[in-house]
Formats: C-alpha cells, structure tokens, sequence
C-alpha cells in the first residue's frame, strides 16, 4: 500500500471540504448570527480543514500518479473518516454538541446522508442555530452524489486512478461513461442533481416553506439523506403540499443519476419505462405503500385519508433510506413495522443516493436463486441469471451474492453487539439495519419523532461504524479495516 499516493486524494479531497463552510457562513450573515461566534464555528474548522489538506499536500510530494484499485477504495475508506471528523468541528465549536462521539456521530450521518440524529432540540435556536441546520443538510447534499465523485472533475485531470475512485464510491458494479472523459461524466452527473435541487427548493417556496426550510430539506431529499429543521420531521413542516414534493423527489432521488441524464437529456424515455430495475423499484413501492395504507386503516391505527398519505410518504422514505416521516411510525401496528423494516434492505437504483443492498442487486439475487432451483430440477440445463435480456456475467453474480452475504452479516454482527448494550432485541435489530443501509430513524425509541441521544458511547460509535461501511457499499470501508490491505 502506497500511502503517498493515498495521501495525495486525501489533500484534494480536504481542500476541497474547505469550501463546503462557506454557505453555512453566508447563511449566518443573512440570519442575522453574531459575527464572532460565526467565525469560530466555520471559520476556525475551515482554516484546520485548510491546514491538514496542505499537510496531506506536503506529505504526499514523492506519491506516484497512478492509483492501483486497492489503493483507490482505501482512500475512499480514509476520506469519509477525515471528513467525518472535520465536519464534527461546527457541532462541537457552536455549543450545539459537547461530545465529541455525539459530533462525530452527527458529522458521519450526515456525510453518509442515514439521517440519524443525536440533536434533540433541532428548533431551538439558541442551542442549535440556522446556520448548523444549513450545516447539517448541507454534508447532507455533499454526501448523496458523493464529494468523490465532485472530486473526479478535478482528480482525473491531476492523477491516474480516476475509475478506481469513482468505482469506490459509485454503487454499481461497471463504470457508466456518459461522455469521453471521466471527469466529464461526473459533471454531467453533479449538473442534474444541482438541478433537481434547485427545482425542489422553488418549488418548496411557492409551496409556503420558510428560505431555511425549503434549502435545508431540498438539500436532504435529492440525497435520500433525511435531516430536518424539526424534531418529528417532515411532519413538523404543517404543509401537505410540502410532503407531496418531497415524495416525489424521494422517488427521484431514489432512481439512477445516469438514468435521469439519459431521460432529460437526451431524451431517451423509454429506458425509464423498460427497466427493469426502475420497474421493481417503483412496483415495490406501490405495492408496500398499499399494503401498509391498509393495515392502518384495518387495525383503526388512522383514518383512511390519512393512512394513505402517511403509508405512501414512509414507504417511499424508507425504501429510498431517506428517513423522513410525516408520521411516528415507530408506533404502527406490528405489520406496519415489519413491512417497514424488510423495506430497509431494498434501497433505491443503482446508481442512485440511496443506500441498502440496491433493487438490482435484490434482481439478481432472486434470478441466482431461480437458476439453482432450475439446476435441482433439470440438472442438465444450463441456465444463465438475466437481466434486462442480457446474461450477467458469472464474476458480477458472485461479486453481488458475496455483498449480499456480507451486508446481511454486518447487520445481523451489529445486531447482537447493540443488544449486547441494554438496547431491546427488536429495537437492536432495527437500528442494525437502519444504520447499515443508511435510513437513519429505526423502531423503539429512535423513531423518526426521536434521537439518538440517549443511546451510551459505545452503541453510537457502532452505529457511526455501521453507517460508514453501508455508505462505501462495504467493501471500501473493509479495505481500510482489514490488516491485510497493507501488504505490498
């Protein structure tokens, strides 16, 4: 392992976090925040920020240009680790979180867009003041296209190693190029998101949102990421045109970036209604958001009206692992928490800002178990896993059961290590899964109206850990723990 060379994408990628204090710095003039206290709370981490990629700079000097695959993903593992600690800072600066495991945990659940939260009086301006709110969605937006792929625009330019980095960060199995160069791609990518964002927060204006408000949610919709202005979420925002727009750019959030370019672009529609991973998406979600409407209705739980309404905005929520909620549905009946809970493990697209184990992903594992169905049957035929008409390839199918195997093993390890800490089993079970696909709000007493703030040191550091690996879709983050990495 070449540490030279991994500090080199660890500079770049640091120098350009330093950027990110500048809005939430700009928010605080507009609010109306004291100056003095605005300048420790962004500007002392923006210059640490500053310093610490010029370090990486310095170090890294002698690093060769060329990014070997092992290297690429453990600068990925290492990147969100840094960043996660320098985007604590703002939290710990501003009085808001004394902890530094609390800011941690924040920093890392916002740049991992899961939505937890440890922050219990998010509308107490005093304690937590606008400024963090725009800080907090905005690690939020940086997180959900991810700042490596921001930072392919200018590391493929300066380093070799350019599709390593963006298969480290992207969730899919091949690189998708939309144009030429690499860094164009990304681009392209990072142009349709802003889009969408600034589409969002219009539209949230007209529909009677405050500024803050419309930016912050717009922010954390587009990145399935989840963090709010108030302490029972969406719900909070008292505007059903509001839960109408950010269902739907849940669902947007929720389908392929390459697929949206493709559709906008250049025009290409059909492949939105031909794909097969977007079909099972959008057929999961209509079928859950009926089925849990239903049950609210039959168990008396609410009113039809608003069964409907809460079971389709938390079923595309959750599904998406946005974690927004227009309605506490820690306290749904049982049926209604079940299905929520196996929806944690769907996610959105490939290519998506969702988390979780990705709807192609869920394919492909149902086409493998159909094959070996086949293979007891009728031993001798030969039956390849398809998808969208065509074969996948032996190596994707293993590479994807492998992820499969050790996502559920993760989950399930995390499980009985918070069970291990007071935490009750089914709650542990939940806050497993919802860390590790990057939801955010679980069942019990972190519901979608609840923190995480209660929980001891140790379980939020477990979490933290689980939200880390699930955002580096497991394999980036292994890279960095295993021991073996290091070898030359």
């Amino acid at each position: 392992m070449r540490f030279h060379a991994i500090a080199l994408v660890l500079s770049y990628l640091v120098l350009l976090f330093t950027a990110a204090f500048i809005g939430p710095i700009a928010a605080a003039a507009l609010l109306g925040e004291d100056v003095g206290a605005t300048l420790i709370r962004f500007g002392l981490p923006a210059l640490l920020t500053f310093v610490v990629g010029f370090g990486l700079q310095v170090y890294s000097r002698e690093a060769e240009e060329e990014l070997r695959d092992r290297e690429a993903f453990a600068a990925v593992g290492f990147a969100w680790l840094f960043l996660a600690f320098l985007g604590s800072l703002p939290y710990l600066l501003s009085g808001t979180l004394s902890d530094p495991v609390d800011a941690f945990f924040e920093s890392m659940s916002g740049l991992t867009t899961t939505g937890a939260s440890v922050i219990s009086n998010l509308e107490d301006r005093a304690a937590v003041p606008g400024s963090i709110l725009l800080w907090r969605a905005e690690t939020q937006w940086l997180g959900g296209m991810g700042i490596i792929v921001l930072s392919i625009v200018v590391l493929s330019r300066i380093l070799g190693g350019g599709v390593s980095l963006m298969r480290a960060e992207v969730a899919t199995h091949q690189v998708t190029r939309l144009r030429p160069k690499l860094s164009q791609t990304a681009g392209l990518l990072w142009g349709v998101y802003a889009t969408y964002t600034f589409i969002q927060v219009g539209l949230l204006l007209l529909a009677g949102l405050s500024p803050l408000d419309a930016v912050t949610h717009s922010f954390t919709t587009i990145s399935t990421g989840g963090f709010g202005t108030k302490g029972n979420s969406v719900a909070g925002l008292q505007a059903p045109a509001a839960d109408l727009i950010i269902l739907v750019f849940m669902v947007v959030g929720g389908i392929s970036f390459n697929l949206h370019y493709e559709v906008l672009v250049q025009r290409k529609w059909r492949k939105l209604i031909k794909d097969p991973e977007v079909r099972f998406f959008v057929g999961t979600l209509v079928a859950a958001s009926v089925l849990v409407s239903a049950d609210l209705v039959a168990r008396g739980a609410l009113d039809a009206a608003s069964a409907v309404r809460q079971g389709f905005f938390n079923v595309v929520s959750v599904t998406t692992t946005t974690g927004f909620s227009n309605g506490d549905f820690a306290a749904y009946p049982v049926t209604s928490q079940l299905v929520l809970l196996s929806l944690m493990f769907v996610g959105g697209c490939t290519g998506s800002t969702s988390g979780s184990l990705k709807a192609a992903r869920i394919l492909i594992v149902i086409q493998a178990a159909r094959r070996e169905v086949m293979r007891v049957v009728h031993p001798r035929a030969v039956v390849s896993v398809r998808l969208a008409g065509r074969a996948i390839p032996e190596e994707m199918v293993n590479s994807v059961l492998t992820f499969f195997a050790i996502f559920l093993f993760l989950f399930a390890f995390g499980a009985v290590l918070l069970s291990t800490m007071n935490i009750p089993l089914v709650e542990a079970i939940s806050v497993s899964a919802a860390s590790i696909a990057n939801v955010g709000p679980a069942l019990g007493s972190v519901g979608p109206e609840s923190s995480y703030s209660h929980y001891p040191g140790p379980a939020k550091i477990v979490i933290a850990l689980l939200m880390w690996l699930g955002r580096l879709e497991i394999f980036a983050g292994l890279v960095v723990l295993f021991p073996a990495s290091y070898k030359k």
